[in-house]
């Protein structure tokens, strides 16, 4: 895809981990979800002060699986708690597909309004956050094509 004269292109990041809350709470854990623009200076951006990376969303952690309820393996468990998570991601990121395709007219520092058109650029995880949100084995290399 061209862009037009005269439009910007605004890089999107999104990082996620998750964590745990406290041990009094039953070793429970929270994975937020942040985003920012990539074309803000580095400098800015890793200053914690600044607030430039914004919580977009806590996503759900796959519960512990049973083994006792019949028809409803391990398995298939992991496999619908992988799809409440994509399901989730894909209602979170499809505003972004629109205006990469169709761009947005925003009011820049300078006066002038430009198109921008909105693209993700990256995305900050940990292995085994990456590793769920692609829906791939973690004891897999994400790169490599061998196992």
């Amino acid at each position: 895809m061209t862009l037009p004269i005269g439009s910007t292109l605004v890089l999107v990041l999104f990082a996620s981990d998750a964590m745990y809350l406290t041990n009094f709470s039953g070793h429970s854990k929270v994975w937020p979800l942040y985003m920012t623009i990539g074309n803000i200076k580095s400098s800015i951006l890793n200053k914690p002060t600044s607030h430039t990376w914004v919580p977009v969303a806590i996503l759900p952690n796959a519960p512990k699986c049973i083994k006792k309820v019949p028809r409803w393996s391990e398995e298939k468990q992991e496999h619908e708690a992988l799809q409440v998570l994509q399901d989730l991601l894909k209602f979170v990121l499809h505003p972004l597909s629109s205006s990469a395709r169709d761009g947005h007219d925003i009011k820049h520092g300078d006066d002038v309004v430009r198109k921008c058109y909105f693209w993700v650029a990256g995305w900050l995880a940990d292995h085994m956050a990456n590793s769920t949100i692609h829906g791939i084995y973690t004891t897999r290399c994400a790169i490599c094509e061998l196992p």
